[in-house]
């Protein structure tokens, strides 16, 4: 007898141990147990919406082109119109460019010039050097010395040319930007975590519903009205202005793009205005405001739809490859933009649709990369735009081979006049100057080119 009981109580527990791993594995590995709250943020919170892959082996190929390096690159221009008489396309080179670069990483220089031609002639070539912390333009026939400016106070220099609101500018020119294409996936992830966190213990759970689609998907609806809305709009801005991880990568960002007034004191000041003006609003009911909607499938986000008073956003994600995104105003359906990319480590490849049915506007632009060869980077560029009856198509090929000596003229006082301590009487006049040879020069096919666009 005592050994039955004792089986039964071991079998018992065995049981009720299954049960217990059974129930767990339900919860953790699956939906069964989860409220469409938990379903919503966790699929959001496993979702890959950055293609870091693409991201970096793009970034590769502009630290490799920073190196010691030469590139040769040629841009082409067309004009297409429909003869309306013969209903036949014509086909017209506006303007060709074909350019060089030349960069010495080690002694921090960098040449490049730009020839230009129309569509019967060399027009003339313009040069850039870089030479320290010296930036010099030059041009055939337009100057017999290059003109420079000190990479220093950009903005004091702009205000002695006439230039309005020179805060819109940088004031130096930064040259790391290759950090700007760090996206720095750890610190994107931590972000996404903090305000995911801050999201779920905001929002209640009725504010979310499940609809079971009839192609066997399910969609998760979380709904807020305008009052709710703006509650976790400042919730969020409280935390942000506070909040040194997203703060740092944002600065981070903006002063490598020059714009040092971009900064953790400004940023703060601009998101308590933001809470105060939310502060002031009053809200008359509790009519829905702002959705959005998931759609998932085998445990993926495939869609993502987002609504309010004025938008009407739907983002398919199904294809990893490809995003295709449409926007709605005001019930007109306004955009379409496709977003389309392929990457290993070799070959890179994006193509970016939008057609702006408003305007009656496409744009296409197909960009593909290969880097096969250890020391060698080829990229091609296929741009279209149409506006209405005209289509403007560009085509750009660039070829960048990795040396290991690279020669570049220097910036003397023999070949350059240096600008930062010019007055800026003087500056205006030399500005005229260039300008009015310009015009005498080339003044007919410039304007020729401009009727053409």
């Amino acid at each position: 007898m005592k050994n039955d009981k004792k089986c039964i109580v071991l079998i018992t527990t065995a049981v009720v141990i299954i049960l217990l791993v059974i129930l767990l594995i339900l919860y953790f590995f699956t939906d069964v147990f989860k409220s469409n709250k938990e379903i919503f943020f966790k699929s959001i919170s496993q979702k890959e919406f950055i293609n870091y892959s693409f991201i970096e082996n793009v970034k590769n190929n502009f630290d490799k082109k920073e190196e010691n390096s030469v590139s040769n690159l040629n841009l082409n221009i067309f004009g297409i119109m429909l003869n309306q008489q013969t209903n036949v396309a014509d086909t017209q080179k506006i303007l060709e460019i074909k350019s060089n670069r030349l960069n010495n990483k080690n002694l921090n220089q960098t040449y490049t010039d730009f020839t230009f031609f129309d569509e019967t002639k060399q027009l003339t070539t313009a040069k850039i050097i870089k030479d320290g912390n010296k930036y010099a333009f030059g041009a055939d026939n337009i100057l017999t010395k290059y003109v420079a400016v000190e990479n220093k106070e950009l903005r004091t220099f702009l205000s002695k040319l006439g230039i309005k609101e020179v805060d819109k500018f940088p004031n130096t020119i930064n040259n790391n930007y290759s950090e700007l294409l760090n996206a720095d996936k750890d610190t994107i992830n931590k972000i996404k975590e903090t305000y995911g966190k801050i999201l779920y213990d905001n929002i209640d759970k009725n504010n979310f519903e499940k609809i079971k689609n009839t192609d066997n998907t399910h969609s998760i609806i979380l709904k807020l009205n305008q009052k709710e809305f703006t509650n976790i709009q400042n919730i969020l801005l409280e935390n942000a202005k506070n909040d040194d991880v997203l703060l740092s990568y944002i600065t981070t960002k903006t002063q490598v793009a020059g714009y040092n007034n971009l900064n953790k004191e400004y940023l703060q000041k601009i998101m308590q205005e933001k809470i105060n003006n939310n502060l002031q609003k009053t809200f008359n009911n509790d009519e829905t405001y702002f959705t959005i909607k998931i759609t998932i499938s085998n445990k993926e986000i495939i869609n993502i739809e987002i609504k309010n008073d004025i938008y009407n956003i739907n983002a398919d994600i199904s294809n990893k490859e490809l995003i295709k995104i449409n926007i709605q105003k005001s019930q007109t359906n306004y955009m379409e933009i496709n977003i389309g990319y392929t990457d290993d480590n070799l070959n890179n490849k994006m193509e970016i649709n939008i057609v702006n049915h408003i305007k009656n506007q496409t744009f296409n632009m197909l960009y593909e990369s290969s880097n096969k060869e250890k020391n060698n980077i080829t990229e091609n560029a296929n741009i279209s735009f149409n506006n209405n009856s005209k289509d403007i198509q560009i085509s750009i090929t660039n070829i960048t081979n990795l040396k290991e000596d690279i020669q570049i003229e220097k910036l003397t006082t023999d070949n350059t006049i240096m600008l930062n301590d010019y007055a800026p009487e003087n500056l205006k006049i030399l500005v005229e100057a260039i300008k009015d040879r310009i015009n005498q020069l080339y003044g007919v096919q410039i304007e020729k080119i401009k009727t053409q666009f």
